[in-house]
């Protein structure tokens, strides 16, 4: 990764949005957040969590469109639930919609026919990194 150092602050070039910076011992890192998809079940039916562009990504490649990335799939299940799903949230729509007699599924979301193309801005991502020493009196 590129790094420089400018308006008091290390800025670092990343290739996507989905880094963080994350201590380990010895010192700091940045990491590429998770790179799997995770579902968690509740009434006999898989709730994809997370992961949607990689779920996106690998359906592409097996229509072998030449710009997806994502060659395979690791799927992690958890054992909780997004909390607009839980029984006690204030809310039941997403719940009522997502555990209903017809749930959506993942080819509901690839329907061309339900989408229209749009022209997104290209983005690049940098993380800035600025640390203040500040000195700390001991007891």
């Amino acid at each position: 990764m590129a790094l420089r150092t400018e308006d008091d602050a290390i800025k670092v070039i990343l290739p996507h949005g989905e880094h963080m910076f994350a201590g380990v011992p010895g010192g700091f890192v940045i990491q590429q957040g998770a790179g799997w998809i995770s579902v968690c079940e509740t009434q006999g039916r898989m709730i994809l969590k997370a992961g949607y562009h990689r779920s996106f990504a690998f359906s592409r490649r097996l229509r072998k469109e030449p710009d997806a990335k994502d060659r395979s799939l690791l799927v992690a299940v958890t054992n909780t639930l997004p909390p607009p799903l839980l029984p006690t949230f204030p809310m039941q729509g997403l719940r009522t919609t997502v555990l209903g007699s017809r749930a959506p599924v993942l080819s509901d979301f690839l329907d061309e026919s339900l989408a229209m193309a749009v022209k997104l801005r290209k983005k690049r991502y940098e993380m800035h990194i600025r640390v203040t020493v500040v000195g700390v009196n001991e007891t």
